[in-house]
């Protein structure tokens, strides 16, 4: 760990500093936005239809086994909708990873890179951990 550290150090101090005009900084950030939207989207996709599908395919073959108060049976919408706290922290470790990607991946040595991206795992895992306590 402290050899780790002690390469972090030294690597960051030998980088070129990066001098941002205003126009590369909009320019940097519309990138990131785009990657950040495009990459969500794409999970976002993922997720529902893995959470989607199987619930469709349960209901299909053995029938409805979740039902609203009203005595009504929850539709496949209705069951897809409940995620979206789940979606949102998805989101923001995703916005996380983009902005590692963008300013330390492309700009930076590779041991910062590797060390900014177990920084945003542990960040993550505390994160996911302090969510759901109960899933570890």
């Amino acid at each position: 760990m402290i050899a780790l550290a002690t390469l972090i150090i030294h690597y960051s101090f030998s980088l070129v500093p990066l001098i941002y005009t205003k126009r590369n900084m909009i320019k940097t950030f519309k990138k990131l936005l785009t990657n950040w939207i495009t990459h969500f989207l794409v999970a976002w996709i993922a997720i529902t239809a893995f959470i989607l599908i199987p619930y469709l395919y349960h209901v299909h073959i053995w029938g409805n086994y979740i039902y609203n108060t009203d005595g009504s049976p929850v539709t496949g919408l209705q069951y897809v909708s409940n995620i979206n706290r789940d979606l949102l922290i998805v989101a923001l470790f995703i916005f996380l990873a983009e902005v590692i990607r963008q300013f330390v991946f492309k700009k930076s040595h590779f041991i910062f890179f590797i060390a900014a991206c177990l920084l945003a795992g542990m960040i993550s895992s505390v994160g996911l951990f302090s969510l759901h306590p109960h899933l570890l």
